[in-house]
């Protein structure tokens, strides 16, 4: 957890099994119910496939490329997804 705004708190996902259902609802879980933020922000390298396929099956939505944002070189690029509130319940059952 990082860049916590009490309105938006940015993630990190990193190695083997970060996006799987229990990690990543157990992380909405706390975002949404203990942190109180109305969404989330995640950022992954434009060669971590595995997050860029995995996030969008729990709600997140592409938002966007920050260019060289890991380096100079283009595979260094992030990937921006965020996850609002409303779409955490509805796809997640995170309020339950």
């Amino acid at each position: 957890f990082h860049d916590y705004n009490e309105s938006n708190v940015e993630l990190s996902f990193y190695g083997p099994g970060a996006v799987s259902s229990t990690v990543v609802r157990g992380l909405m879980q706390f975002s949404f119910r203990s942190l109180g933020v109305n969404r989330v922000t995640a950022k992954t390298p434009r060669g971590n496939k595995t997050v860029i396929r995995g996030l969008p099956r729990f709600g997140f939505r592409m938002e966007g490329v920050m260019r060289r944002y890991y380096g100079p070189f283009k595979k260094l690029d992030a990937i921006v997804f965020g996850l609002l509130k409303s779409d955490a319940e509805r796809f997640m059952d995170v309020m339950r």
